[in-house]
């Protein structure tokens, strides 16, 4: 709907599928319709739960941020950007290398 409204030409389907997500529980019950594996299902809802729960850890940490950068100098927010975003980077290296491990 969305795609159409702004006029996006014929990349309209396109953005308008990245931007709205599909919802799990949708999927679920077209496997369980088609006949899936009760495996997969849990699987897909897991992920979900993970997702959610990252999103509002990670919504609140930078909400954290903010209200302390207000009270802070440039310098300050200056240096918790970048050491946010080298700890992100080291605990997405960390977890890459864990899931490559575990999946060898």
């Amino acid at each position: 709907m969305a795609a159409y409204r702004y006029d996006l030409g014929r990349f309209g389907n396109s953005v308008a599928l990245w931007l709205g997500g599909i919802h799990p529980g949708e999927v679920t019950s077209v496997l369980r319709a088609g006949g899936a594996p009760e495996l997969l299902g849990a699987l897909l809802e897991g992920e979900s739960l993970f997702n959610d729960a990252s999103g509002i850890v990670l919504f609140d940490i930078f909400l954290r941020k903010v209200l302390q950068a207000r009270r802070a100098g440039a310098f300050d927010r200056f240096w918790d950007v970048l050491s946010f975003c080298v700890n992100g980077l080291i605990f997405f290296l960390l977890g890459a290398s864990s899931v490559n491990y575990l999946i060898r």
